[in-house]
This record gives C-alpha cells, structure tokens and sequence, in this order.
C-alpha cells in the first residue's frame, strides 16, 4: 500500500509568510521612524536558522535520491538480465519451432516411405506359408523370405516409435519453454514495474531538492537585504564618518579582504576587532588575547571585560573601546574624544561598513558601553 507523500516545503512556506509578515511589520516601521539594528536581528536570526533548516532539507533529500538512483540502477540491470533471458528463451523457442518444422518434413518424407514398405508388407502378408514355400525354389529361399517380411515389420515399428518419441520430445520441449517464456515474461513485467516506479520516486524527490535549494537562495538574497539594511541601520547611528589612511594599523592593506589572517590578540585583519585590540596596545592600554580563547565577536566584548575585570560602564572616555552590542557580530572602536558635554563621541574604528577601512565617525554617546 502506497504511503501518503508528506511535503514539508509547504510548513517552509508557513515560515516564510510568519517571516514576512515580521518583515512587513519592520517597513512599516520605517515608513513612521528609524529602525534600530536591533530590530533587524530577531529577523536575521529567524531567517539563519530557517535557512539552516532547509539546507538539512536538501542534504536529506540529495541523500534519498542518491539512494534512489543506486537502487534505480541496480533494478534497471536486473531488467536489462530478465530481458536477456526472456529474448534467449523467445530464440529457443523459435529454434524449437525450426526443429518441429523439420521433423514434420521429415514425417511426411518417412510416412511416404511407409507408405510403400507397408504396401510390401501387405502384399507379402497375405501370401500362407504353403504358398511361400510352393513359391520358393527350395527351404533357404523360404526362410530369407521370411526374415525378410519380419524385418521389414521390425523396421515400420521402429520407424514409427522414433518419430513418436520425437515428436513427443519436442512437444514436451515447447511446453517447457512456453512455460519459461510466460514466468520470464511475468518477472520482466514485475521488474519494469518496479523500474518505474523508482523513476517516479526519484523524480519527485529530486524534484523536492530543488525545490528547497531554491527556497534556500530565496532565504539567502532576502537575508543579504537584512543584513545590508542592518548595516544601514548601524552605519545610521553615526554621523560624519570620515575615511582616511591615515592610520600605523599595520594589516590595513592585507589582501585579500576578508582574510583569514589573524593578530596576535586572536583577531582577523581588518576588523574592527583587530583594529581596536591594536590600537588599546598602540595606546599603552593592551587587552588580552581573549580571540584565541573561544568566540569574541564584537558584540561580545562587554562580557570578556568583565570577566578580566576591566571596568565596563556607559561612561565615555578618551581610549576607552566603545561597544555596540546591535546587529548579528556587533561593533567595537576606540573613543577619541569627547564632545558636547559628554552627550557625543568621536572614534576610530575599521570595517564600519564592511569594507576593511579604517574611518573616524560620530555616535551618540548614550547607545555604547564602554570598557576602561
């Protein structure tokens, strides 16, 4: 009995209309104030674990096709052997067919035969034994006379008991092969069956794959758009931000961007991470080298103060490390200045927008946390 064929790309579908109902609900906000980054992130999370999800999905369902096609093909050889077999029994049966026509032949030809040997022995039986003797020049002529009328009647029986066994032979061997043909038949319909309906089967689940690899680039171009909205977000929050390579950071021009390279704080080059380890050290303020000690994005950066017993607080101070705890990894920076009564503050930073730069901007004092 053929089991229900459940489609979970259609509770996929669900998740996408919560999602974009939480999307719509975002733009709307845009359209009557600013959108923080944080708003971004329950979204960014959501969709990450959703693609997450779907990209088990397509290994699932590229693991079951792959299954489906080596099952497939071992199906397919052994239809190709049921045919095999079947078209050599379909020539023996053809052969036998030959053979069945050249003893018919060879029949007709012998009953011919027969027919006159018969006549003989006819003819021959009806004479009485005074009349063979009278017929017979002496007693010798007699008895090959008559052992001639018994080997004649010898070789009519024996004549005809070989064409009957013949004849039975190869109609036994018709039915046999028959009999053959009609099960091979049966198991070539069986195996074909089976054929198609691995071929079905792997074509939907293909199908499914597909479906869910695009489901998966769906979820990926809309979670560019957040991610680039959110740094639009994050880049909002400053003012004035400035670029110049005016900067002693020594892995401003590490090629390529991102790199895989890290600092001696644990720290890849060209983030801001990296840069602002280097310049705390470049101060005479060095941070540990909490990068190598598990994971220290940005926005992580409050928690490993504590923990160093550094003093992290929301009080602005020329070459404290300003904190942004928005967006999925955060920003870190370096305070400059402080301006407008402690209401503003100036810093360096590097990766502001993603591009591995350094910059100087403006943020509100108020939206950082601040380690000393």
């Amino acid at each position: 009995m053929k089991q229900k064929r459940h489609h979970p790309w259609l509770k996929h579908l669900l998740g996408v209309s919560v999602l974009s109902v939480m999307l719509l609900g975002v733009l709307m906000m845009v359209g009557h104030r600013r959108v923080s980054a944080d708003e971004y992130q329950p979204l960014i999370d959501a969709l990450s674990k959703q693609i997450q999800d779907k990209q088990a999905l397509v290994k699932q369902k590229q693991a079951e096709g792959d299954t489906l096609q080596n099952k497939l093909e071992a199906v397919r050889a052994d239809l190709a052997a049921a045919r095999a077999n079947l078209e050599m029994t379909r020539l023996q049966v053809s052969q036998n067919k030959a053979r069945q026509s050249e003893v018919q032949r060879q029949l007709k030809k012998q009953t011919d035969l027969l027919g006159e040997n018969i006549a003989v022995v006819y003819r021959q039986g009806a004479v009485t034994p005074l009349e063979l003797i009278a017929g017979s020049q002496n007693l010798s002529q007699y008895v090959d006379k008559q052992q001639y009328i018994n080997s004649l009647r010898e070789k009519i029986n024996q004549t005809l008991d070989d064409i009957e066994r013949t004849k039975k032979q190869l109609d036994s061997l018709e039915i046999d092969l028959r009999i053959k043909e009609n099960a091979e038949k049966l198991q070539e319909k069986g195996i074909a069956e089976k054929e198609s309906e691995l071929a079905q089967l792997l074509e939907a689940t293909r199908g499914e794959e597909q479906k869910y690899r695009e489901m998966v680039k769906s979820d990926q171009a809309q979670l560019n758009t957040l991610r680039a909205q959110q740094a639009a977000a994050i880049a909002a929050q400053s003012a004035g931000r400035t670029y110049t390579s005016t900067t002693d950071y020594p892995w401003a021009s590490v090629e390529p961007f991102p790199s895989w390279g890290v600092d001696p704080w644990g720290f890849y080059y060209r983030q801001c991470t990296s840069f602002a380890a280097w310049r705390r050290a470049n101060l005479g303020k060095p941070i540990p080298s909490w990068g190598f000690m598990g994971p220290a994005d940005a926005k992580t950066w409050s928690n490993w103060g504590r923990q160093f017993n550094m003093r992290v607080d929301d009080q602005p101070e020329v070459g404290a490390i300003g904190v942004y705890g928005g967006g999925e990894y955060g920003h870190v920076m370096i305070v400059e200045s402080v301006l407008k009564d402690g209401q503003q503050v100036l810093v360096s930073e590097f990766n502001a927008n993603w591009d591995g730069r350094y910059s100087q901007s403006l943020w509100p004092a108020n939206v950082l946390t601040y380690i000393h």
